[in-house]
């Protein structure tokens, strides 16, 4: 079973591709049983099936709308209206890029904003082409490793992936860790950067010796070397040449748009995984896991205000991030519904569920990588 037919099935199973020898799971439990029997009779409730509707796609429109008209003025204007115009429409700019991410991109690497499989591709190209990122590089990693193995060491990426900031409380501590409370929020406003120009590259050049079926060969190179140029001649190309912008404001427009969009996905998405509520299960020494792979969504996942569809349609979902990593196939309208029947299974089969207020969640992450700076 691949990461692919999970998000396209939605049954509460692990993927057999992921990482080996990282961890292995507990057998499927009543849990994910349960789960499995009250989506199947949910979505034969559903006309649409599990895919975007046309509201999905209008806040998408809209949010582009608002990220295309920002640019235009900002290009007309420049610095002609000072400075705090100049940040403000860069601020507008990647609210806007980070709104079509949570809308339509990463339901699209779900392939579930469409039945049509061109057409999800072709939205992951275009929006996380927009913030220079690989779209099939960011599919891969994200079903793949980390749907797989939230939170759980050996994966290199989310709580794994760096020891300039220490995530999770299994990785080493460094002196300059009781630092990361203030640095830590600047590498969060350069998270878009560097997955741009620094971890994209080396993890395309490893996978394109690694997969050669899936990144090797001039096809794929040339699909990633085209969402870099996309993204540099959009922030970096165009207001040089045609907003007669210097070096200095290109730069710091650059830096305040992505830092918008990198920030948000920081505070948003990370946060519902780096957290003091949330869990970091260790493999035992044979490489046993102490859940099945439903159960690890549950207790690695922190929700608030799940069962909001204003807090879903503003997200992308990820308030409901548990019902999302145990039904990815499913497009974020739904997210409301599957919050309620992942609550009632997770009662059922007396197991916690942990859904916080939205501003318990970003203080947990900040209590998080506060305590793992401490020791």
């Amino acid at each position: 079973m691949t990461p692919n037919a999970i998000a396209a099935s939605d049954i509460c199973d692990p993927p057999t591709t992921a990482v080996k020898p990282v961890a292995t799971f507990a057998p499927p439990s009543g849990f994910a049983r349960l789960l499995q029997k009250k989506v199947q009779a949910y979505n034969k409730t559903q006309a649409g099936g599990r895919y975007a509707d046309w509201r999905q796609w209008l806040h998408a429109v809209s949010a582009l709308t608002v990220g295309v008209a920002a640019f235009a003025i900002l290009l007309h204007i420049g610095l002609t209206a000072g400075w705090l115009a100049f940040i403000l429409l860069s601020v507008l700019i990647g609210a806007a890029a980070f709104m079509l991410l949570v809308q339509v991109g990463h339901d699209a690497a779900h392939g579930s904003v469409s039945r049509k499989r061109w057409i999800n591709n072709a939205t992951v190209f275009f929006v996380f082409g927009i913030l220079g990122v690989s779209g099939a590089l960011w599919k891969d990693r994200h079903l793949r490793l980390h749907h797989a193995l939230p939170n759980v060491p050996g994966t290199g990426i989310d709580a794994d992936g760096s020891n300039v900031v220490r995530l999770a409380p299994d990785k080493p501590r460094y002196w300059y860790h009781r630092f990361q409370p203030i640095y830590a929020p600047v590498l969060f406003a350069l998270g878009v950067v560097l997955l741009t120009w620094v971890e994209d590259i080396a993890m395309f050049r490893d996978l394109r010796r690694q997969r050669p079926r899936h990144f090797g060969g001039l096809r794929p190179l040339a699909v990633f070397i085209a969402a870099k140029l996309f993204h540099a001649g959009l922030f970096i190309g165009l207001p040089l040449a045609i907003g007669g912008f210097g070096w200095l404001e290109a730069l710091a427009f650059y830096l305040v748009a992505t830092g918008v969009a990198s920030f948000s996905f920081a505070v948003l998405v990370i946060g519902t995984h780096v957290s003091d509520h949330a869990e970091f299960p260790v493999p035992d020494a044979n490489g046993q896991l102490p859940y099945d792979w439903a159960t690890l969504q549950l207790v690695t996942s922190i929700d608030w205000s799940p069962t909001s569809a204003r807090a879903a349609a503003w997200t992308g979902g990820a308030n409901a991030h548990a019902a999302h990593h145990l039904f990815p196939g499913h497009a974020h309208r739904h997210a409301p519904a599957l919050a309620q029947i992942v609550m009632d299974a997770a009662a059922e089969a007396g197991l916690p569920y942990r859904s916080v207020s939205f501003g318990d969640m970003v203080m947990g992450q900040v209590r998080h990588i506060g305590n793992l700076a401490r020791g």
